[in-house]
């Protein structure tokens, strides 16, 4: 599962967080087996080639050199959702654009808890809404 990077383009400035925050918001994740790592050339250029800012792979969560709230929390959620084997019973494509929906919804639902900022918050619902349609369009050619 990749985290899909914002447009650095909009109207809202994009706020990175410290290597502090990131173990503060991963300590879950890490109490159940991942492996946090942050910045490293090989997931860096992975991440480039799916236009991500982060990934969860197995029992890996990989994050880009600027990490934002959003990337930490969507990504550790997904990492949960791995765990719990959440979908696992669809098809590759339609179990990631679950997981995805799900996952962005999380988000929506902790923006005020974890002060997500606007920007990652708008950002989110945008990306909620391009899953939906997958999503749709996924059910219609299943029809």
């Amino acid at each position: 599962m990749f985290r899909k990077k914002g447009d650095s383009t909009g109207d809202f400035e994009t706020h990175y967080i410290s290597k502090k925050r990131i173990d503060q918001l991963t300590v879950e994740a890490r109490k159940q087996g991942a492996m946090i790592i942050v910045d490293d050339p090989w997931f860096n250029s992975r991440m480039e080639e799916k236009n991500a800012s982060a990934v969860t792979y197995g029992d890996i969560i990989a994050f880009g050199k600027n990490v934002t709230v959003s990337d930490v929390l969507e990504e550790t959620y997904h990492f949960k959702q791995n765990l719990e084997k959440f979908n696992d019973d669809k098809s590759h494509e339609l179990r990631e654009v679950l997981n995805e929906i799900d996952a962005k919804k999380y988000l929506l639902s902790v923006a005020d808890k974890y002060n997500i900022p606007r920007s990652e918050t708008e950002l989110t619902r945008k990306q909620l809404e391009s899953y939906e349609m997958q999503l749709k369009e996924l059910l219609e050619k299943e029809e």
